[in-house]
């Protein structure tokens, strides 16, 4: 199955946003010959069994298997970095956008916690702006994978969602803005809202698809 790139916004509510500010207020940088201490920033930064705003479910093992390797590889070497907004065309991470190293990632019943530094690097300058002036960002998951559109049930009720795949890759998680306001996103297969018709319209195009790839491999058999 075609692996695509998966955007995943959450929106990121700041735990500690009283010290997190007076962190800020007490910092100047190292660019400028000042002293800097890291500005730590904790909350949820993605969420398991649960249908999101894009119609997209993420499993808890299939999410479980992804983060457990994203702690290992990434945040224990302490190289867990992210980019302030999602690159267009490259899946991998650009150093001199930078804005933040997660430090610590641990679960919260089915929902992916995190404690982030900002670093003192420009883009990460960038970021504790917008928070100092009152601007929460959001927080999106940037991976490889595939999906599939099939019906559960949700609350009683049928529905369809874009379920992830075992083939699924995390890459890292950036700082965003809401992604409804950025083409980019939609060109990474992501909206803010997919409507019902177009989850109902993606499930039977991928059901035409499997069969057009069985029947060819029918043929070639």
């Amino acid at each position: 199955m075609k692996q695509n790139k998966v955007i995943d916004y959450q929106q990121f509510k700041i735990d500690n946003i009283e010290t997190v500010i007076k962190s800020i207020n007490e910092n100047t940088s190292t660019m400028s010959g000042g002293s800097y201490n890291p500005v730590f920033l904790t909350g949820t930064i993605q969420r398991a069994n649960a249908v999101n705003h894009n119609g997209r479910l993420y499993r808890k093992d299939i999410l479980s298997k992804q983060i457990d390797e994203f702690i290992t590889t990434k945040v224990n070497t302490n190289n867990a970095l992210g980019e302030l907004d999602h690159p267009e065309e490259r899946d991998w991470i650009s150093l001199q956008n930078v804005s933040h190293n997660i430090k610590k990632i641990w679960w919260d019943n089915d929902d992916v916690k995190a404690k982030i530094e900002i670093l003192d690097t420009p883009a990460g300058h960038i970021l504790t702006a917008l928070i100092k002036s009152g601007i929460n960002p959001g927080i999106s998951s940037r991976g490889l994978g595939s999906f599939v559109n099939k019906k559960v049930l949700i609350n009683g009720i049928e529905e369809y969602v874009s379920e992830i795949q075992d083939d699924y890759k995390l890459i890292t998680f950036d700082f965003v803005t809401n992604p409804s306001t950025q083409g980019a996103f939609l060109k990474l297969s992501e909206s803010e809202s997919l409507t019902k018709s177009e989850i109902e319209k993606n499930a039977r195009i991928n059901e035409i698809n499997n069969n057009i790839t069985s029947i060819l491999e029918l043929l070639t058999k």
